[in-house]
């Protein structure tokens, strides 16, 4: 079901529902009494058989081929459905998505070919769910849920075109320009990992404060003073910026200022974190653009969500994430390098979460010159997967004290 010269689905979410369009050469269609046709040139699908469950929520968009599913806004979660012969497929990508025990399938209008699809349920999805490896049969998203999503206007009744909609939307927060120290003043962290690095909870969004002795690296590698959000994908608050504010009251001296480097990708297995994969790489690279001005004193590291699921990845955890922090010292030269981990949320509910959750806890046994900082008493937004923004801004303390007690080589 390959739309392979079709323009990306453009969409606009409400909370809890979905309008969207698939545009093609030369038509468009739309979502109509939950019926969503599309074309592959040689055929028309349309949805066949539908759980009572889903009934009147559902509208679905499909995913093809180096192309993907895009997610706008921050839902906690969405729904979808994966063709059969993709399940694996999807799994590998998404360990962290799980079946709801659901099935619907879709139909050839043609030779009434009926596929298979099994309906997931995946936290945190990120901004687009890109089909690589292919998902052949594509994907087929039904309902979205909570979190922050993007409210079309009452008024508008048809979805507008993609150009459209990027020129109507609100423009986002002007950037200053941060002025870079002299490079011994000027001490980088780097920010790796995925959602709870990332900040999630909007709440003080608008109200923050800025600090011109903290700066960021942006995806374009120019700096700016630091605000949330940085992370590109990232929605709320994160605990980079409270924590390079508490790390300044700790440092001697008036003149350092601090450099943060955001890499962090919600949804993100350590597999993409590790040597060789893409997150990685991009990470190592970002930083040696950093290093260009600054010093890196440390990185800080959240992640582990989405190891939680399988067995075989909760058990392999701590084995590869000391690998991986051993090859990051390598590629950036610098052996000696502090690294802050912090725990997982003491409400995550993945069946493996405490096993991911103990080899978090003791990385400071298996390699030198790494910390922790715990999570004990926390609170979440509401998800019972991401942290609450006064959650965040504690646990960017408990960072702080960590990384200081790790430079102090106490």
């Amino acid at each position: 079901m390959c739309m392979k010269k079709s323009i990306l689905l453009s969409l606009l979410f409400a909370v809890n529902c979905l309008v969207a369009f698939a545009q093609d050469a030369d038509k468009t269609f739309t979502v109509q009494d939950g019926a969503f046709p599309w074309h592959d040139r040689v055929d028309v699908w349309a949805l066949a058989d539908v759980p009572a469950s889903l009934a009147g929520v559902v509208m679905p968009q499909q995913s093809c081929g180096d192309r993907g599913l895009n997610v706008a806004g921050s839902p906690a979660s969405i729904t979808l459905a994966v063709g059969a012969k993709d399940l694996e497929k999807f799994k590998d990508a998404f360990p962290e998505a799980t079946e709801t025990g659901e099935k619907i399938s879709v139909k050839s209008t043609k030779d009434a070919t009926v596929l298979p699809y099994i309906v997931m349920k995946l936290p945190d999805p990120p901004e687009k769910i890109r089909a690589n490896p292919p998902f052949v049969a594509g994907l087929i998203l039904l309902k979205v849920e909570g979190g922050e999503t993007f409210q079309p206007p009452a008024e508008q009744a048809h979805p507008k075109p993609q150009a459209q909609a990027a020129a109507e939307k609100p423009p986002a927060p002007a950037r200053s320009a941060f002025a870079v120290p002299q490079k011994e003043n000027f001490h980088i962290y780097l920010l790796i990992g995925q959602s709870n690095m990332v900040g999630r909870d909007t709440a003080g969004l608008e109200s923050q404060t800025l600090d011109e002795r903290v700066g960021f690296l942006d995806a374009a590698k120019h700096w700016y003073v630091a605000r949330e959000p940085m992370h590109e994908g990232g929605s709320g608050i994160g605990p980079g910026i409270p924590f390079a504010l508490e790390t300044l009251k700790r440092t001697a001296g008036g003149d350092c200022k601090i450099g943060l480097v955001p890499c962090a990708v919600g949804g993100t297995p350590l597999k993409r974190w590790e040597k060789g994969g893409d997150l990685y790489e991009r990470a190592v690279a970002r930083a040696k653009v950093a290093l260009a001005s600054g010093i890196l004193k440390g990185v800080l590291w959240h992640q582990g969500e989405s190891d939680s699921t399988k067995p075989e990845d909760a058990e392999s955890y701590g084995q590869r994430l000391t690998q991986m922090f051993q090859d990051l010292r390598a590629d950036l030269e610098a052996p000696e390098i502090p690294i802050v981990v912090g725990q997982l949320g003491e409400f995550v509910r993945f069946p493996y979460a405490k096993t991911v959750q103990d080899a978090i806890k003791s990385m400071p046994k298996h390699l030198p010159h790494v910390g922790y900082a715990d999570s004990q008493g926390l609170t979440h937004k509401g998800d019972s997967l991401h942290f609450s923004a006064d959650a965040e801004r504690e646990f960017a303390r408990r960072y702080a004290l960590a990384m200081e007690q790790l430079q102090k080589g106490s």
